[in-house]
């Protein structure tokens, strides 16, 4: 009988600068320092290839993984698709092999893909076990169809590729990094406070009152974010696109960004990272932007110090990979021995 053997999928493509190029790339990197094997998917452009070519093409690429071995899987592929993600872990339960999903987002939930939920939640309940971003996650696809096991992430980790020193001050002023065109609000942000921004502008016009840096790769805003400022997670949905609206099942990738810069966080009070952020005393939650500049004055500079503190020593886990691993090793001993979360 041959020795199991454990595999993370590992999306090869063109340089990005987006964040789910950095979550599922350090996802990878700490799976493999579990002895995971590095299971490389190629880009490729597959719209005129048949169900028998994708299945012929996934046998080709999973040739090496056995019946019991384990495969986490980082869903969703996104630029390969929902009919690769769903044809993959068919074929790959069908040999026997015990897949751990690992759900980066939910398409059908922030509309826009055009993926509807019944499609989504049968392909999840397909897999051997989810992991999920957190409880509030967890639950909401609990109530709705997903019956499978589920273990809860908590928060993304942020590996750095250089140990640059965290700054142990504090300013009353604001970061935001991320997908412009998701926040609406800088068009309008009139607030006293100052903002530095980085990002993907889009056809965005941003308020004169907002400070544009740039955009930048993942590992270079490492290096460009200012380590003295809080860092905001707030997103608006835009058409159809309920971003807003998520933030009460996700964990972006931006607030994992700034803890691990050592940079307090300020969330909407109803994200599912809130009770997080406040229970760690991390940062601030807000119901609406118009409270980021009371909120920031009311606090006195030994709020400040205890703040900037516990999001300096947080930093550490986040950098080390410690919620992934955690996750990985809770999801192996539920394979192994049963029983439900």
């Amino acid at each position: 009988m041959s020795q199991l053997k454990r595999w993370v999928t590992q999306l090869i493509q063109y340089e990005r600068t987006d964040a789910i190029t950095k979550a599922k790339s350090d996802i990878t990197t700490i799976a493999t320092s579990l002895s995971y094997q590095p299971l490389p998917i190629f880009l490729y452009d597959d719209t005129e290839e048949s169900d028998e070519g994708l299945a012929a093409r996934i046998e080709g690429i999973t040739g090496a993984i056995a019946t019991d071995d384990i495969l986490l899987y980082q869903y969703p592929s996104k630029w390969y698709g929902y009919r690769f993600d769903r044809q993959f872990i068919h074929l790959m339960r069908q040999k026997g092999v015990q897949v751990i999903l690992f759900i980066h987002d939910l398409d059908s939930f922030t509309g826009g893909t055009g993926l509807s939920w019944d499609d989504e939640a049968s392909l999840l309940n397909s897999a051997s076990l989810l992991i999920s971003h957190g409880s509030s996650m967890t639950d909401w696809l609990k109530k709705n169809g997903i019956h499978i096991p589920i273990v809860n992430l908590q928060l993304f980790d942020f590996l750095h590729p250089l140990n640059r020193p965290l700054s142990k001050d504090l300013k009353r002023c604001v970061t935001f990094a991320g997908w412009l065109p998701k926040a609406p609000f800088l068009v309008d942000y009139r607030e006293d406070v100052p903002l530095d921004v980085y990002g993907t502008l889009g056809n965005l016009t941003l308020s004169k009152k907002v400070y544009y840096h740039g955009e930048f790769s993942q590992d270079e805003l490492l290096k460009v974010l200012p380590r003295d400022n809080f860092g905001l997670s707030w997103a608006d949905n835009v058409g159809i696109v309920r971003h807003h609206d998520y933030q009460r099942l996700n964990n972006p990738l931006k607030v994992s960004l700034y803890l691990s810069l050592g940079l307090p966080v300020i969330v909407w009070q109803e994200a599912s990272l809130a009770p997080l952020v406040t229970s760690f005393n991390l940062g601030l939650t807000i119901s609406s932007i118009s409270e980021i500049a009371p909120q920031l004055e009311s606090l006195s500079d030994d709020e400040l110090y205890q703040i900037k503190e516990r999001s300096n020593a947080f930093s550490k886990l986040l950098q080390n990979g410690y919620f992934t691993r955690s996750a990985l090793l809770e999801a192996e001993k539920i394979l192994f021995l049963g029983g439900l979360n």
